[in-house]
């Protein structure tokens, strides 16, 4: 089975936004000096349940995200399109 469809590469990258959508939070609870708890308790909860839910609703709102034809033709961030560009 391909690695980029495994549950090991999914569970990667939840965690890799996970993380990623934490240090943004952080920085906007930071910048705009929220004070209420509840409202940061909001916020951080973003960067659980987001990355997790994220990519099932993508899933759900597009199935033919799976194949080769959407990685081909309409993915831009495919590794496979950035390293077959010509300089």
């Amino acid at each position: 089975m391909n690695f980029l469809l495994s549950l090991r590469a999914v569970s990667l990258q939840s965690i890799l936004h996970s993380f990623l959508i934490a240090i943004i939070v952080e920085v906007v609870l930071m910048s705009s000096r929220v004070r209420e708890p509840l409202l940061q308790i909001k916020f951080r909860a973003l960067s659980l349940w987001l990355p997790v839910c994220l990519p099932a609703m993508l899933y759900l709102l597009n199935p033919s995200r799976a194949g080769m034809d959407f990685r081909r033709h309409t993915a831009l961030f495919d590794s496979n399109q950035w390293l077959g560009l010509q300089s």
